[in-house]
């Protein structure tokens, strides 16, 4: 990638380039706790988040206040710019949480998570003015899934449960996603369930222990919440889907953990995979009618967790933190690395068929942990990963050195790197006690949304120089930041970057989308003259030769050139200055 430095001295040497920018965080909490777990974005570029609270939060214009059980589970509206818009509570006098948020084609929104109650207790799963309740059908503290859809404006439109008649044993969903066609597919773990959520249908399976332990399941409803299919996973120890994706194809990708043995074919074949300590990874793929298509696992002698699979244009990433010695290679190849400190975290790169790419490991000292929880890809094609990080940490996991301590017991980070697992930069935002960083987005500005959760009593949310302290107000309280971490200038005239004098420190980097200087590509940026003389500077960065050249017109025809410098060629770090008179009112190019 090419780098540019461009610097424009005005009245007095006055610097002036473009910086990286922190907008704002918005925080919600009360005196309990709050913690969004999951999110999606509609069409609008609206964010959704969802999780768990008690007491009483207020989002935009909405205040929400808990049933009074232990807990409840809440959805909350953020627009592109990270402002908040509302939110809506569920629950019922017990235990309840919204787990995972998917949004369809037409913007309608669907929750999934776990609920407690019947009776006085019933879990109430419209969020509106009206009761729509949803009760176990026999209540002996187990968990039930709950399913719910709700059209754009939040209002609701159904609600379904997966139940089991004997409630000693737990249905937890833990991962939602909707198809092009408003199909539904759920994924989590159970005991014994009733997976047809009509009230005439029965589809009761129990797991392979007879009820005992668990297995995962993939279930799938149509747009109306009826029932079409179920894929369960067995195992002769423990199984839980944990995330679900689609590819580019629309083929299921499903990622969990497992004990013991587990087939991942849910079909009348065998793909069986055995655990080599505590819990390991696999990871699927299905058909969009649950054909098995590969699967294949990792892990090691201690315990491992997968947060997230992802389908990016570059390859399947799957995320999440490991401890003890693991071979993170689930093909026949090894990548053996062991965990610095109790938990190191594990980013790992597979192609489309399932075979093995790469692994990108953060690790600390002995005592510190590291975790990976989401990731994307930005504007320049790089990767972008989110975690938490405790104690002294480096975050390049190649031959060189980028260590961060944390302020306190954890840090949130993102952290940049390439689809080749090199390291480029990394940001981290902290307090005095806990953060936690959940999922990252780019808005329709290409500028960062995080959102998570942080326990500081002093806490920093500006990931630059400046600071921006915010206090918590219960026991966790909920955020979503907005930054730009992006300093690229348009590639035409007539949307070229604006530089304002007095804006930014001179020598600010600028990113050109270009990779290995072989084509063209205009940087573009717009500046007012102060009637003096005016420097431009720019200066190239990195490894790569360029030949880069500079010029300054007086208008986007570009007809009439002011100035310019091509007195270098193919040399990487290279400066080139101009010099011209400016009119004190023209606009420069």
């Amino acid at each position: 990638m090419k780098k540019l430095v461009l610097i424009l001295n005005c009245v007095f040497m006055s610097a002036l380039g473009i910086s990286q920018e922190y907008f704002g965080t918005t925080t919600f909490g009360d005196g309990g706790i709050e913690i969004p777990y999951h999110s999606a974005m509609d069409s609008a570029g609206n964010l959704y988040a969802s999780g768990i609270y008690s007491g009483t939060i207020t989002v935009g214009s909405e205040t929400i206040t808990w049933a009074g059980g232990n807990a409840d589970g809440f959805l909350t509206k953020f627009d592109n710019d990270g402002n908040p818009v509302w939110v809506k509570g569920f629950g019922g006098g017990f235990d309840d949480v919204a787990v995972d948020v998917a949004v369809d084609a037409n913007d309608n929104i669907y929750i999934t998570g776990y609920f407690q109650g019947a009776g006085s207790n019933a879990f109430d799963a419209d969020p509106g003015p009206g009761v729509f309740q949803l009760m176990q059908p026999s209540f002996l503290l187990s968990r039930d899934c709950f399913i719910i859809k709700l059209d754009s404006n939040g209002d609701f439109v159904w609600a379904k449960q997966v139940s089991n008649p004997f409630g000693a044993v737990n249905e937890d969903s833990k991962s939602i996603e909707v198809d092009s066609n408003g199909n539904v597919y759920i994924g989590g773990s159970f005991n014994f369930a009733d997976f047809d959520p009509s009230p005439t249908g029965t589809v009761e399976i129990f797991s392979t222990g007879g009820g005992s332990s668990p297995d995962g399941f993939l279930l799938k409803l149509d747009t109306d919440g009826n029932f079409v299919w179920v894929k369960t996973f067995p195992s002769t120890g423990i199984v839980s889907i944990e995330d679900i994706e689609f590819d580019d194809n629309e083929d299921i990708l499903i990622a969990g953990r497992f004990r013991n043995t587990v087939d991942l074919d849910p079909n009348a074949g065998t793909n069986n995979h055995t655990s080599n300590g505590g819990d390991d990874i696999f990871t699927a793929k299905l058909d969009i009618d649950g054909n098995f298509i590969w699967g294949n696992a990792f892990g090691g002698s201690g315990l491992d967790i997968v947060k997230s699979i992802k389908n990016l244009s570059s390859g399947i990433y799957v995320s999440g933190m490991f401890s003890g010695t693991v071979d993170l290679d689930p093909t026949a190849g090894d990548n053996t690395v062991v965990s610095n400190g109790p938990w190191d975290a594990y980013l790992t790169k597979l192609n489309s068929d399932g075979s093995y790419d790469f692994s990108y490991v953060l690790g600390g000292e002995t005592t510190d942990f590291e975790d990976f929880y989401d990731v994307t890809e930005g504007l320049n094609g790089n990767l972008f990963a989110t975690g938490s990080f405790n104690g002294t940490t480096d975050f390049d996991a190649g031959a060189g050195t980028a260590e961060t301590v944390s302020n306190g017991r954890a840090d949130a980070f993102l952290l940049e790197i390439t689809t080749t697992g090199t390291y480029m930069n990394h940001w981290s935002v902290g307090g005095d006690h806990m953060e936690i960083d959940g999922q990252i987005y780019f808005n329709d500005n290409n500028e960062v949304l995080t959102l998570g959760a942080f326990r500081s009593s002093s806490m920093d949310f500006d990931p630059f120089a400046t600071e921006d302290i915010q206090n918590v107000v219960g026991f966790y309280d909920a955020y979503v930041s907005r930054y730009n971490i992006f300093n690229v200038a348009n590639d035409g005239c007539a949307g070229a970057l604006p530089l304002v004098c007095g804006d930014v420190v001179s020598g600010e980097t600028i990113n050109d989308s270009d990779s290995g200087g072989n084509a063209a590509n205009d940087e573009f940026f717009s500046f007012t003259g102060s009637g003096m003389p005016q420097l431009v500077t720019v200066s190239t960065c990195g490894t790569a030769d360029f030949d880069t050249v500079l010029r300054v017109y007086d208008d986007c025809s570009l007809a009439n050139e002011l100035a310019s410098n091509d007195d270098a060629a193919g040399c990487a770090g290279f400066t080139s200055e101009v010099t011209f008179l400016s009119d004190g009112t023209s606009t420069y190019y």
